[in-house]
């Protein structure tokens, strides 16, 4: 079974996850699919003109609160005091309250709210989790089974949050990335830090703090294969492009790397991976066409 059709099984029965964005219309076709597959409870959160709009379509169907439910919105308060006097304009926050208050399992947003809203708000709010001191964020790639490999999901952090981090936080960026891998993908982490140079072929202020982070991580967590500066291409499936990379690592063979995640250092670290991901591409397509 693949990554992503694994992930509905893995979910308790009958959690609350809230929707302060469902009439958006990629969140009300998701929306539609949850509430036919009927694991989750999904709850629609929303102002007071618009909860009685989405009512008004039926009977039985989904839970929907308002922003202006007096029971609801002195629960909300007693976790967010200040949130609006009216509730209008508000569900995101309202939501992160009635999660902080215990009456969510979890909200999801972003598809209106921008990422700096949601994380603002998850963070006045609920604030971060116990030990973390950096707060970071993290994507899922998944990478579809060609040429007799299997499937290969990646994780790659940090994405939006820290652009220039310091060897510290690189180091708990990294730790806090492999926890949520072990829970949402279920493996072992491997783990890479990306630059623009590959180990000692080249140094400067980029680099410096990624090889320094390596050495923080590798304390923090010595159970976990680790290894870096790394750039894109040698991490490359050779079995995908035809030919064997330019170096192997110590977190072990190539063919198997792409279950780790990445380290990206800065933006522009982050799009040259993506531009080197391209070319191989491009390139492994040419090979299996020759």
């Amino acid at each position: 079974m693949s990554f992503l059709a694994s992930l509905p099984d893995r979910v308790p029965a009958g959690v609350r996850i809230g929707f302060p964005e469902a009439t958006e219309p990629r969140t009300a076709a998701a929306l539609a699919l949850l509430e036919s597959a009927g694991r989750i409870r999904p709850v629609h959160i929303m102002d007071s003109v618009a909860s009685i709009a989405h009512a008004a379509r039926g009977a039985g169907g989904p839970e929907i609160v308002s922003t202006s439910n007096r029971e609801r919105r002195r629960a909300a308060l007693s976790t967010c005091p200040d949130l609006a006097p009216s509730g209008e304009g508000d569900a995101l926050r309202f939501a992160i309250a009635m999660l902080a208050a215990g009456d969510l399992d979890g909200v999801v947003a972003g598809a209106v709210a921008t990422t700096a809203q949601v994380l603002r708000g998850g963070l006045s709010i609920l604030g971060p989790a116990s030990g973390i001191q950096t707060v970071s964020s993290a994507f899922y790639m998944v990478i579809p089974p060609a040429d007799g490999d299997s499937e290969r999901v990646l994780t790659f952090t940090d994405a939006a949050v820290v652009p220039q981090p310091e060897p510290e936080q690189l180091a708990e960026i990294a730790d806090s990335a492999c926890r949520a891998r072990e829970l949402v993908v279920g493996d072992e982490p491997r783990v890479a830090f990306l630059s623009y140079a590959t180990r000692d072929s080249a140094g400067g202020a980029a680099v410096e703090p990624v090889v320094e982070g390596l050495k923080l991580f590798r304390r923090r967590r010595p159970e976990i294969p680790a290894d870096g500066p790394l750039q894109t291409p040698p991490w490359f499936p050779e079995s995908r492009c035809g030919r064997p990379p330019a170096r192997r690592s110590r977190v072990g063979p190539i063919s198997s790397c792409f279950r780790i995640w990445m380290q990206a250092t800065s933006p522009t670290s982050l799009c040259s991976a993506w531009v080197e991901l391209a070319r191989w591409a491009r390139y492994c397509r040419d090979c299996r066409l020759r």
